[in-house]
């Protein structure tokens, strides 16, 4: 085996691996006459309180967000693919750099994190 087989394996061992976990931790909860699913966990596993994940103005958001990402995918696909696949791969290259650099910016300038250096 090489070590990109090695890689695979491993990775999809552990993605596997993750589902059957939290699983076994609910079922001893549920044996034992806990709760299977705390708050606490939700937080631990969403990152966001229940009542905001499961908004109405969040799933609408990520319709709309989901909607425009598989447009744009159609578009540069349509468009860039007659050019060849250097052209294309390059353009979704520059626009996940971009996305990344924005968010990344959008997160400094909210607070949430410290600035990073190269960008002060």
């Amino acid at each position: 085996m090489n070590i990109g087989e090695i890689l695979i394996w491993e990775s999809s061992n552990l993605l596997l691996l993750i589902p059957v976990v939290i699983g076994l931790v609910m079922l001893t909860r549920w044996i034992q006459g806990r709760l299977v699913f705390t708050d606490r966990d939700w937080l631990f596993l969403i990152g966001h309180p229940r009542e905001r994940v499961l908004s109405l103005h969040l799933w609408l958001r990520f319709a709309v967000l989901w909607l425009a990402v598989v447009l744009i995918g159609f578009v540069e696909g349509y468009v860039l693919l007659p050019f060849g696949l250097g052209a294309f791969l390059g353009v979704v290259f520059l626009r996940s750099y971009s996305l990344a650099r924005r968010a990344e910016v959008a997160t400094v300038t909210s607070g949430l994190i410290r600035p990073l250096p190269h960008l002060t």
